[in-house]
């Protein structure tokens, strides 16, 4: 992983065989980013998605081993325990051209990945559970 602060934009790259989510969280750690929007493209394999069952509660994953274009990937970076934690989702294509897209919840590194952070104005956003979800929302007061 490297990475480069460009103004107020970080520049973050993953190298082949990298773990995205490792990768991602190593670098918001290093610069210190606490609440951020994250973009990216590139192509990953060993990737992970998901489509949330409402009624439920559990996510539906899909796992896709073979090497795919990533078309998009955005997200945002809140504190969680007081440790940056990164909420995305991803949009794969493969040979065919067809999108598979949905909740990232892991990949590797294909070939690069090249990733944009805007980090929030020196300010903390966390993530509480709410009970009415399940789920670790943004809480913004």
């Amino acid at each position: 992983m490297k990475w480069r602060l460009s103004g107020d934009l970080y520049w973050v790259v993953l190298q082949k065989g990298e773990d995205v989510g490792t990768g991602l969280c190593s670098f918001f750690r290093e610069a210190n980013v606490e609440s951020a929007a994250v973009l990216g493209i590139g192509a990953l394999c060993e990737t992970e998605l998901g489509f949330l069952d409402v009624k439920s509660g559990q996510y539906q994953k899909t796992r896709f081993p073979e090497e795919m274009e990533l078309v998009s990937f955005v997200g945002n970076v809140a504190l969680v325990d007081g440790k940056p934690f990164l909420h995305a989702h991803a949009a794969l294509s493969g040979p065919d051209l067809v999108v598979k897209g949905g909740h990232f919840f892991g990949g590797k590194v294909a070939v690069t990945m090249e990733i944009q952070v805007l980090p929030g104005a020196n300010q903390s956003i966390a993530r509480r559970f709410d009970p009415v979800t399940g789920l670790k929302l943004i809480d913004l007061g």
